[in-house]
């Protein structure tokens, strides 16, 4: 069964500790998604999306998902 609730072919999932944004924009690269969760911890709480999501979701060569994160 195709469609909506068709298993991907594989999910990686990676723990980083270099600088958030560019880590995640080179993991982009050859991916078929990343998927982000918004923790809102910088200074601009009421923001939509913070810094680090902000910059992959411009720089990513690959589809991105931002799941916000609970208050």
């Amino acid at each position: 069964m195709s469609g909506i609730h068709a298993k991907p072919a594989s999910v990686k999932v990676r723990a980083m500790t270099a600088f958030p944004a560019k880590e995640r924009i080179g993991a982009s690269r050859g991916a078929g998604l990343v998927a982000l969760r918004c923790r809102g911890a910088g200074g601009f709480a009421r923001l939509v999306m913070g810094s680090v999501s902000g910059q992959v979701v411009q720089y990513a060569r690959c589809p991105v998902v931002v799941i916000p994160g609970q208050e």
